[in-house]
């Protein structure tokens, strides 16, 4: 274990109880919400809404409806992750497959077969994916920009997810910073971009990336997030740098 590595631990252990207690909030609802049937996609409720709002009535109806059934499809041949993860890890990255991964390949696959280019099925999707990740990062963190200095709990709370929303077993990472004023550490492997890539669609990886850029600006003003390049975008690592302005 490196020095920030001991260091960070070490944080999670000092007047975290706060962050503790909003992101164990958040990784409740990963850990305990119950994964969707083989028959059901998630978030189609949702998703109906904005395709019918994009498409009408009709059209938006059947993209869903397709989506739906590819979706089955990816569940039935979804990754098998026990060889590689824990079973608290097992879980954790079947819910990003299950929840997240497999639900945007479908409706992005299905929106490539109707004639859109990539960048525009890459572009939908996302704002699709942002519909229900958006509200799920809003209300985790509402807590942060009341405190009075919210760099020191963010700062635990991004090392706690790291551990458990996270897992090692799904993302390579290493640690760069541990400072007053400056948080980074770089992602040298991304369990999305490698299942993305499995199925034949690491184009629709920045998706997920750009979510990180979303979830930036509910951070309160004094906290700045900087990245230089991602591992979906060509770059040798995801880095992922906060600052307290």
């Amino acid at each position: 274990m490196t020095r920030s590595e001991r260091k960070m631990r070490a944080g999670l252990g000092k007047s975290g109880w706060l962050a503790g207690l909003a992101l164990g909030a958040l990784a409740g609802i990963v850990l305990y919400r119950r994964l969707a049937p083989p028959a059901h996609m998630p978030n189609a409720r949702v998703w109906r809404g904005e395709l019918r709002r994009r498409h009408g009535a009709a059209k938006g109806a059947e993209l869903l409806a397709r989506a739906q059934e590819l979706y089955r499809e990816l569940y039935a041949r979804r990754p098998d992750y026990s060889r590689q993860a824990g079973a608290l890890s097992r879980l954790v990255l079947d819910y990003h497959a299950v929840w997240q991964i497999l639900p945007a390949l479908a409706v992005y696959r299905i929106l490539r077969e109707e004639g859109l280019e990539p960048t525009a099925a890459r572009d939908e999707v996302l704002e699709l994916a942002w519909t229900t990740i958006g509200p799920l990062y809003r209300s985790g963190l509402a807590w942060l920009p009341r405190l009075r200095r919210p760099f020191p709990a963010w700062k635990r709370t991004v090392a706690l997810a790291m551990q458990t929303i996270f897992p090692p077993a799904g993302w390579g990472r290493r640690w760069v910073a541990d400072e007053t004023a400056r948080y980074c550490f770089d992602i040298t492997a991304c369990i999305y971009l490698r299942t993305l890539s499995g199925y034949g669609a690491a184009e629709l990886t920045p998706i997920f990336c750009w979510i990180d850029d979303q979830m930036a600006r509910l951070l309160p003003a004094s906290i700045v997030f900087e990245r230089a390049g991602t591992l979906a975008l060509g770059q040798d690592r995801c880095d992922f740098c906060w600052r307290r302005v």
